[in-house]
């Protein structure tokens, strides 16, 4: 009976000192355990496009809302007129819905938009950044519609504007999938001054989130600590 008992001692003996020479390399090796990057690109988009016939006509003082969720849908672009008073209201024309917050790591983004006016040149529009909720106020951005190549089509000039997000330090922002952009008609003063009026044909956000598995040299570590742990409850047993 003593002899088995030594015995039993010496085979746990030996496992556990496999085990602990499994956790030895399982650290050892986890610097270098291969990090396999998932990218998907992600996009929202408001209004369609020039084609559809569905805009955003924007007039002095008159503020345009786009509130871009991609985790869920439900999101709403809003018009207002200079008083505040809701004007037009809009549901996504392509909702996205597919980042994960907390697993995916923000790469790229780019915020778009088409704008067009019979007097494009002329135009000017202040493009605000905030967090989702409205309450947190990040930048101003001041654009002339003008300054950018448009093409005409029926006697409206349409520009495209795309605005790298990573420019202006505002990656982190959309880390929960959710942002927020404003897009002003200030208006202009001057005798010979056009109106600042335009339309807005789209609004859109692409980004690009990364997700970041596992480590296979996490598994092996955490493999082993589970083999050491399930081996000296059972020696305890």
């Amino acid at each position: 009976m003593l002899t088995f008992r030594l015995a039993a001692d010496f085979i746990r003996r030996r496992w556990l000192k496999r085990c602990i020479d499994g956790l030895l390399v399982a650290m050892m090796l986890l610097p270098l355990a291969p990090m396999h990057l998932q990218a998907q690109m992600l996009t929202e988009v408001f209004l369609g496009d020039r084609t559809d016939g569905d805009y955003f006509e924007v007039y002095e003082n008159w503020t345009a809302r786009f509130a871009f969720n991609l985790t869920a849908p439900g999101d709403l672009a809003t018009l207002t007129d200079a008083g505040g008073v809701l004007v037009q209201s809009e549901t996504p024309t392509l909702d996205a819905v597919d980042f994960l917050s907390g697993v995916y790591s923000v790469e790229a983004a780019t915020l778009n938009f088409t704008f067009s006016s019979t007097d494009l040149p002329g135009e000017t529009a202040y493009i605000r950044t905030g967090i989702y909720d409205g309450d947190t106020f990040l930048g101003e951005y001041h654009y002339s519609l003008g300054a950018f190549p448009w093409i005409t089509d029926a006697s409206r000039q349409y520009t495209n504007l795309s605005i790298n997000l990573a420019d202006f330090d505002l990656l982190d922002e959309i880390a929960d999938g959710r942002f927020v952009s404003l897009v002003i008609a200030p208006e202009q003063c001057g005798w010979f001054t056009p109106e600042n009026d335009f339309r807005i044909d789209q609004a859109s956000l692409d980004v690009e989130g990364v997700s970041v598995p596992v480590p296979a040299g996490v598994l092996l570590l955490g493999s082993a600590v589970l083999g050491i742990v399930g081996l000296r409850k059972k020696k305890c047993a």
